[in-house]
């Protein structure tokens, strides 16, 4: 739903909207892997 309302907010400005699912993947117990996996994410997404 967050998704869709900052699509549609994006596109009236004219501008692009990348989206992305986080997946449990990426959620470690140790707080340090999952901070590594986050940024991995991120760059991802931007590139």
């Amino acid at each position: 739903m967050m998704a869709s309302l900052l699509h549609d907010y994006r596109q009236n400005v004219g501008d692009s909207f990348r989206y992305r699912n986080l997946s449990t993947n990426n959620i470690d117990s140790y707080q340090g892997n999952s901070a590594l996996n986050k940024k991995s994410f991120i760059f991802q997404c931007i590139t």
